[in-house]
């Protein structure tokens, strides 16, 4: 071991729980706390880090601080963890920017640390990324953050207006020279770099074919530097600061690209659902449910076609219920005679009526939803209820504690909610105040501005000539893996496991006992059977055919 390795000091971790995104305030919950694929994203977040050197980690937090002080001690005993953990509330916070000049004001980062939000899902090993940045820093002291990037084609699906990043990078450093966020409307445009970039500079590379997936290595020097400028408010403003003063300041930055690693970020609601269903599909592997046990939470059973189950307290589930594939049922679940559950995520204590039909949603825990109702596309979140005949015709939002009548029907891309600290009459703006207690909107609308964009408004051209449409269940992973050589499925495999595993992954679940257990997915039903929702028209179980959100 070298002299500079053994006077390493011990890698740091600073986990960012809240959003600051006005676009997720209707979900009315801290980011880290929002229910995500059977778990919280700050349980992946945890879990992730759990695959790493860190030492220490630093949980931020500003919002429900109680909340996630409790969730964290309940959830993550201090003797199962490889790091130590310290949770900073950071209750006058009201940006990224106000967290780091906090932790600069506590003193709290010692050394190189990992910086990442709750949104983050990956099973990337950042090894790598940690070497090359020490590797940097022994030589230059200025090197003083490598952000991290998931290669991917320009096209993905997971692309939006945050994650369109466009690079000029210095070769083979990865030095970044030039870093801009491409929105929606510019994609179709001529990108524009500056003359400098390439007189001042050999072997230019330019990459528009990453994914910002909000994770990097960052040196002591980082949190100063929001100190020493306090109209910075997010990440962005920092790296713009290093970029354009590089030559006053003397810093610098570069990129660790991921070649075959799965990171992405969640920032809106149409990542939400896709990387819940990429989870569910084991692309994340092993980050999956059956995965991550937690003291505390229920540990899933992992079945065919990707239907996870809990270990124990499994609920009632109807003998005509027909799970097709990728579902997730929290504990205590209730699902009625006739229910049709595809592409779905169910928290704790959900209740599901008779002859309802529900494909591609994610319910949080304790939703209520009548008999013979359609649910299409949407996220529904705590203690909601919905009455008999309701139908949510597609990129709806019900915020939680909403009581909904029967047979109702809720038009594509409303939003639902009940006014609270999270989001008032000053955050909806006069368009939308009201004196009543619930909030209402449509994010189709072009004066709702400071909500939007929601979903993607434009067609996904993820489509590949190459590969044939099939109703073959059991290739459908193999196909999806096919889209793009960036985004292929890691399958499990014997020597891989995360550091906190206690149970096996097996294709069928062990000690869960249910009196229908055969009946979960029935090999009669056509998983493929075309959605009656006209506004939403996809499979994301193939990626093949999206069409236009119109």
């Amino acid at each position: 071991m070298s002299k500079s390795a053994a006077k390493e000091a011990p890698l740091q971790a600073v986990i960012v729980v809240d959003n600051f995104d006005k676009r997720m305030l209707p979900l009315q919950k801290s980011m880290g706390l929002s229910n995500f694929a059977g778990f919280t994203f700050l349980d992946y977040s945890l879990e992730f880090l759990c695959n790493t050197e860190v030492k220490e980690v630093f949980i931020l937090t500003c919002r429900e601080s109680e909340k996630v002080q409790d969730h964290v001690k309940k959830s993550w005993p201090k003797n199962e963890l490889p790091f130590v953990f310290q949770i900073i509330k950071c209750v006058e916070c009201r940006s990224f920017g106000d967290m780091m000049r906090d932790i600069d004001k506590k003193s709290l980062i010692k050394s190189d640390f990992i910086l990442l939000r709750c949104g983050l899902i990956s099973n990337c090993d950042l090894k790598s990324a940690i070497a090359e940045h020490r590797a940097r820093r022994n030589k230059d002291k200025n090197c003083v953050i490598t952000l991290v990037y998931s290669q991917s084609s320009p096209n993905n699906a997971l692309k939006n207006n945050a994650s369109n990043v466009f690079l000029a990078l210095q070769s083979p450093s990865n030095k970044i020279l030039h870093h801009k966020i491409i929105s929606s409307e510019e994609r179709d445009k001529d990108l524009k770099l500056p003359l400098d970039v390439f007189l001042n500079n050999d072997n230019v590379e330019t990459r528009f074919d990453l994914l910002d997936c909000n994770l990097a290595v960052c040196s002591p020097q980082i949190p100063p530097l929001f100190s020493d400028n306090f109209d910075f408010d997010s990440r962005r403003d920092l790296i713009r600061e290093i970029l354009t003063n590089d030559e006053i300041l003397g810093y610098s930055a570069h990129a660790h690209i991921l070649q075959s690693n799965i990171a992405s970020f969640v920032d809106d609601y149409w990542s939400y659902l896709e990387n819940s269903f990429r989870v569910l599909e084991r692309y994340s592997h092993p980050l999956v449910p059956d995965l991550l046990p937690g003291n505390g939470y229920p540990v899933y059973n992992r079945r065919k076609w990707n239907i996870y189950v809990p270990h124990d307290n499994i609920g009632k589930i109807a003998k005509t219920a027909v799970f097709r594939r990728n579902v997730l049922v929290g504990k205590s679940c209730k699902v009625d005679e006739n229910v049709i559950l595809d592409n779905c995520v169910l928290g704790e204590g959900c209740v599901i009526g008779p002859n309802t039909v529900i494909k591609d949603c994610i319910l949080w825990n304790n939703v209520q939803i009548g008999a013979h109702c359609s649910i299409n596309f949407s996220i529904i979140c705590d203690n909601v209820i919905l009455g008999d005949e309701v139908s949510l015709k597609g990129r709806n939002i019900i915020s939680s504690s909403v009581d909904v009548g029967s047979k109702v029907v809720i038009e594509a891309g409303t939003v639902l909610g009940v006014k609270n600290a999270f989001i008032n009459d000053d955050i909806l703006g006069s368009a939308f105040a009201s004196k009543s207690d619930i909030f209402s909107f449509n994010l189709n609308s072009s004066s709702n501005q400071r909500f939007s964009p929601f979903w993607p408004q434009k067609p996904i051209l993820n489509l590949l000539d190459d590969i044939l449409l099939n109703d073959d269940m059991e290739n459908d992973i193999v196909d999806r893996s096919r889209m793009d050589n960036g985004d292929s499925p890691i399958f499990p495999a014997a020597s891989t496991s995360s550091r906190r595993t206690k149970l096996p992954s097996n294709d069928v679940g062990g000690d869960a006992t249910s009196d229908n257990d055969d009946n979960l997915v029935r090999e009669g039903d056509d998983p493929d059977t075309d959605d009656e929702n006209e506004d939403c028209k996809f499979r994301l179980c193939t990626y093949l055919n999206f069409e236009n959100f119109q």
